[in-house]
């Protein structure tokens, strides 16, 4: 609810600012009437650009987490109280691991990734999961393509746990993208080894 407030208040200011100086200016021939039909079509210009703009560019996500709060049942209403904590507690890589999995939860790839570089910043790449879990979030992030800071982390995952399955899987991934089938297919059957066959 918090939100839309604020939209409308914005919304409504940036109508004034638009429409008080036009109605002024407008040509005396004008008759109320179409004083008004300009100013409504001024209006709905103005809401439509700016709003199409913001929910095509902007992040509206961002204000509904921050206004829900703690009340809200979504993990998205945890991530405000997450990202306080890790401003109040940067050192802290097991905030930062929490931070990237709320935000994982509501897809936001992006912050996840962001998250999990700063845990990798505090505990190095010792941890497998931690590494496949980056490199997964920046595969997502580039649209199911593998870029090359992902591969480092899938390979670092590997260096830690050579039978980690998202590092060999997305390896594969990399390598059949890059047209080298007989690697991908080298670690994909390597996972099939691994498997349960049910």
């Amino acid at each position: 609810f918090v939100p839309v407030i604020g939209f409308v208040i914005v919304a409504l200011a940036a109508i004034a600012f638009a429409a008080v100086p036009l109605w002024r200016k407008a040509p005396e021939k004008l008759s109320g009437k179409n004083r008004v039909i300009l100013l409504a079509a001024t209006s709905l210009s103005i809401l439509g650009i700016g709003g199409g703009t913001y929910v095509l560019l902007g992040r509206p996500h961002l204000a509904v987490r921050e206004a829900q709060g703690l009340e809200s049942r979504e993990m998205s209403a945890m991530v405000p109280y997450l990202i306080k904590r890790v401003r109040e507690n940067p050192g802290d890589p097991r905030a930062w691991r929490f931070l990237a999995q709320a935000y994982m939860s509501v897809n936001d790839v992006r912050d996840a990734a962001r998250a999990l570089a700063r845990e990798i910043a505090i505990r190095g790449r010792g941890d497998a999961v931690l590494n496949s879990a980056y490199g997964e979030a920046l595969v997502l992030q580039n649209g199911g393509q593998v870029p090359p800071e992902a591969e480092e982390a899938f390979n670092d995952a590997l260096k830690v746990d050579p039978r980690n399955t998202p590092a060999r899987f997305y390896l594969g991934l990399a390598k059949a993208i890059r047209r080298d089938n007989a690697g991908a297919v080298a670690l994909w059957e390597s996972l099939l080894a691994d498997t349960p066959s049910d």
